[in-house]
């Protein structure tokens, strides 16, 4: 059995069960099962579209402008975008929940934890795409072997981003059923939750690949995630100032410098002797922190994505609260 057959079998049973998931999470809203598998037609076409669309705009003058139209039905697995095959899904969801005239966050609601599965499924398929899902190379022993790191013909171990981000996936997978009790008093709020985290937590894993879309030094896939989170925040800070809670906005500024704390640790971590020489520490200080500026580096940047996580956390809390007083009254 060749790689790709296990990845189209892997893919195709992580469809069938995120959607079958979907179908019966609607039933429980008493919304038609069949809206499921109506989304799944859907989300096949939409989801190739936009993955291949946000890859070729990002890579025209490579792809486009040497291919042609052909560009658009080569499968070659780096010749996609994950977030616009996603992106192409939601629009599935809402596309097909107007279509049947029902309320298009109820199923996105719906959906939520069924889209965690999908994405898990398909990350965890990446096993199968050669080197897309690989980081680099490792030395540390205790890594090398899988599911921390997967191994080349000559025997060299590689970090297996798509483990942890398949994990990531499931954990949130896991919290949208803990969620969706106190998010009930708020429709969409399961769903805005759930995909701005799965946005934020694409940040480091991201930056770990081998293999991804670069725009100049921009990483789009990273990009893409940053701005969809920070929109899906700003609706929730909204919402907040249309009650009239004061500061409603103030997360979106928290979230903004902390997302210039991370671009500014991207930059360190390339070229860190500009950060750290201009710090006013000893000789030996400074060279212990040279010599292991990238855990630093990176253990800040797992410290600023649990703070963008928690500024989520604190608005869909203050939503779910006000939604249910509202509910009440």
């Amino acid at each position: 059995m060749t790689a790709n057959v296990s990845y189209f079998i892997m893919m195709a049973a992580g469809l069938i069960l995120s959607f079958s998931l979907y179908s019966v999470r609607l039933r429980r809203r008493k919304l038609p099962a069949g809206l499921g598998w109506t989304t799944l037609f859907f989300s096949l076409p939409l989801g190739y579209f936009f993955a291949k669309l946000i890859f070729l705009i990002v890579r025209f003058k490579a792809t486009v402008s040497v291919h042609g139209l052909a560009a658009f039905i080569r499968v070659l697995p780096e010749e996609f975008s994950f977030v616009g095959g996603a992106l192409g899904v939601v629009l599935a969801v809402v596309m097909c929940a107007k279509l049947r005239r029902l309320s298009v966050p109820q199923a996105l609601d719906a959906f939520a934890p069924a889209g965690c599965l999908l994405v898990a499924f398909a990350r965890a398929a990446e096993y199968f795409l050669g080197t897309v899902g690989w980081g680099d190379y490792l030395e540390v022993d205790l890594l090398c072997r899988f599911p921390f790191a997967v191994q080349n013909s000559y025997g060299e171990w590689f970090l297996a981003v798509f483990t942890f981000e398949a994990c990531i996936a499931l954990i949130l997978f896991v919290l949208s059923f803990i969620r969706e009790g106190s998010y009930r008093t708020q429709p969409g709020l399961l769903f805005g939750h759930t995909a701005y985290s799965l946005c934020i937590c694409q940040v480091i894993p991201e930056m770990l690949r081998a293999v991804t879309i670069i725009y100049s030094f921009v990483r789009t896939e990273q990009l893409i995630c940053a701005l969809a989170a920070f929109g899906l925040l700003w609706r929730g800070c909204a919402l907040l100032s249309r009650r009239g809670k004061k500061g409603a906005y103030r997360p979106l500024v928290w979230m903004l410098l902390l997302a210039g704390l991370n671009i500014a640790l991207q930059f360190a971590l390339d070229k860190p002797y500009l950060f750290i020489d201009p710090l006013p520490l000893s000789e030996g200080a400074r060279a212990w922190l040279m010599a292991n500026s990238a855990d630093v580096f990176y253990g800040i940047m797992v410290a600023d994505v649990a703070l963008m996580l928690l500024l989520a956390w604190r608005t869909a809390h203050a939503l779910a609260a006000r939604g249910g007083k509202k509910s009440r009254a």
